[in-house]
């Protein structure tokens, strides 16, 4: 379980009164910010990538990140202060990438969210073995139907890596934000 930090303020009476924190997650959370983020799953007002928003943003109200990407074209770090700006979906699905970057940040958990299969599944199981040496423990939620052979793939990425990951699956449309928000927020408070 992930241990919050508790600060401590005044009150009026000058009693020092404590302020609970959000918990530390130690985790990375990296966003699939690919064309096909651009499409709709169920409602067509709300493309998958603007429910991810939403979901983003119901994660970083509850849980302190250590870092946060976006992998499209490029790697790209999400600031997770002030207005927080998802790309626009473009390009590719260089999850490797977006894994390699994440390491860098020395977290204990990657998060990945994604809606299809990666540029190169032979480098993604790469990054997950660096990820097994040192001990980092990888999730990955594929945001598309049960089933699919992509949700198959990302449970044996997950498997590849540090002990103790898991691979979930939720469609992105409205109705379901709330949900893939609190099992991701779930995850990363309670491991």
């Amino acid at each position: 379980m992930s241990k919050s930090l508790v600060t401590y303020e005044r009150n009026g009476a000058g009693e020092l009164v404590a302020i609970a924190a959000m918990p530390k997650s130690g985790a990375v959370l990296c966003l699939d910010t690919s064309t096909s983020m651009g499409d709709c799953d169920g409602s067509r007002e709300l493309r998958r990538i603007d429910v991810l928003a939403s979901v983003l943003a119901e994660i970083l109200s509850s849980v302190e990140l250590v870092a946060c990407c976006s992998f499209g074209w490029h790697v790209t770090e999400i600031p997770l202060s002030g207005d927080i700006n998802v790309p626009e979906p473009a390009g590719t699905t260089p999850m490797h990438k977006a894994i390699a970057w994440a390491l860098t940040k020395s977290p204990k958990r990657i998060v990945v969210v994604t809606d299809g299969a990666p540029d190169s599944r032979e480098l993604c199981m790469t990054e997950a073995a660096e990820c097994r040496r040192r001990g980092v423990v990888l999730d990955a939620y594929y945001c598309g139907a049960a089933g699919d052979e992509c949700e198959r793939w990302l449970k044996s990425l997950v498997a590849a890596a540090a002990p103790g990951g898991q691979a979930g699956q939720f469609l992105l449309t409205g109705p379901n934000a709330s949900k893939a928000a609190d099992e991701i927020i779930l995850r990363l408070t309670h491991g």
